[in-house]
């Protein structure tokens, strides 16, 4: 055996410095400063700490209406995988539209993961898209089927709304124009081709064509929204009546009378008939004129007629009908014909999506409320007299 090395003194010095150049030897007082490498140890532990915890929060929700298996790699559960492209085309020229629809309302209260593009109808690309499409109403959004197929929920009622018409699917992309699926509000709709039959009249006039059940709640309560409008307009407007049948006109008198107004329209004594019918519907009991209606009882219909509630019998349309000056022919014609004046009003406005009673249509071009009727009317016709007073008014 080789004999051991005999350790000089300075070797013994030199391996002495290097076992202590990698301990940090504990100092004598308290409260001294915690050995470097440590100090180096805990900085890096939070920073990775901090990352995981960033990475955490930045992680869009999952959502919640759609429960879709991966395929095992990461990819297909990757929530930047589900998000779905929808592209919104929208009109300039409609003046109280927006550049949006409900479905952004409806995908953000779903939690559905979605990216929007928005592109203006007249522009090259919108043009492309309305031709490619057929779209016929803006605004309208075009929606990836593919990827709503992560919304299981979402894409069942989507496919059911193709089956009933209310929306429209070509290819791999969902057509969806506005919906109004927000019952708070109501938001415009302007067709790219003017919508038939109502504005082939030669008068050189605005028309106006009010969508509504006479005995939709609703309608006694904007009634003197409307007849404001009409103390400005009517010299000027042709204002027609089309029926959109609502839960409270499913009897046969209810439904009778609005068939009554629809033939009035065709004579252009809509709005006579109108007051005339309801001079009886709100009267007053205890002094009140059946032949003429004042505004107490335009705005407490409901609670001061003893009728409200009751539609009109026939004898009272009757009535009513030769009070207001109609033709009693051509009233017989028309409700002889009732039955495809009926269907044809249905059918108008399925075609035209107008789901919600109490929607005018403007010139046959623009929708809006009659809460919103004669603003929206002025943005389109500020030529007119009662228009221009009123923004005089309002300099």
């Amino acid at each position: 055996m080789a004999k051991k090395t005999e350790q000089t003194k300075e070797t013994v010095e030199k391996k002495q410095v290097f076992l202590e150049s990698g301990i940090t030897q504990q100092k004598k007082k308290d409260g001294g400063a915690p050995p470097m490498h440590l100090t180096a140890m805990f900085i890096v532990l939070a920073l990775l700490a901090g990352a995981a915890i960033t990475m955490t929060l930045m992680k869009p929700a999952e959502p919640v209406n759609g429960d879709v298996n991966g395929d095992g790699n990461g990819t297909i559960n990757d929530s930047t995988y589900r998000i779905v492209p929808v592209t919104i085309v929208y009109s300039d020229e409609c003046r109280s539209c927006r550049d949006t629809t409900t479905i952004e309302d409806l995908f953000k209260v779903r939690q559905v993961l979605y990216s929007v593009k928005k592109v203006e109808a007249k522009s090259e690309e919108g043009s492309r898209i309305i031709d490619r499409f057929a779209i016929g109403m803006l605004p309208a959004a075009v929606v990836d089927s593919d990827k709503l197929a992560f919304y299981p929920k979402t894409k069942a009622d989507f496919d059911a709304e193709v089956s009933n018409g209310a929306i429209t699917k070509i290819g791999s992309a969902y057509i969806v124009p506005e919906q109004n699926w927000n019952q708070n509000f109501y938001y415009p709709l302007y067709y790219v081709d003017r919508a038939p039959r109502f504005c082939d009249s030669d008068s050189g006039k605005p028309t106006i064509v009010q969508f509504d059940d006479y005995y939709a709640p609703e309608y006694t309560v904007g009634r003197k929204i409307f007849y404001d409008f009409l103390s400005d307009f009517n010299a000027t407007t042709d204002v027609k009546f089309s029926y959109t049948q609502t839960a409270n006109s499913t009897d046969n008198n209810s439904v009778t009378g609005n068939l009554f107004l629809m033939c009035a329209s065709q004579q252009g004594k809509y709005i006579e008939l109108e007051h005339s019918m309801t001079g009886v519907y709100c009267n007053n009991p205890f002094s009140g004129d059946p032949t003429i209606v004042t505004e107490p009882e335009v705005l407490g219909c409901r609670s001061i007629s003893n009728h409200y509630g009751t539609p009109l019998t026939p004898v009272e349309l009757d009535i009513a009908s030769n009070r207001a000056g109609m033709d009693s022919n051509s009233l017989k014609s028309c409700f002889d014909n009732r039955a495809f004046y009926y269907n044809q009003a249905e059918k108008t406005a399925k075609d035209l999506h107008i789901s919600r009673p109490g929607t005018f249509l403007i010139d046959c071009v623009e929708t809006t409320s009659i809460e919103h009727l004669k603003d929206s009317f002025c943005e389109i016709h500020p030529e007119i007299s009662a228009c221009a007073a009123d923004a005089n008014a309002t300099k």
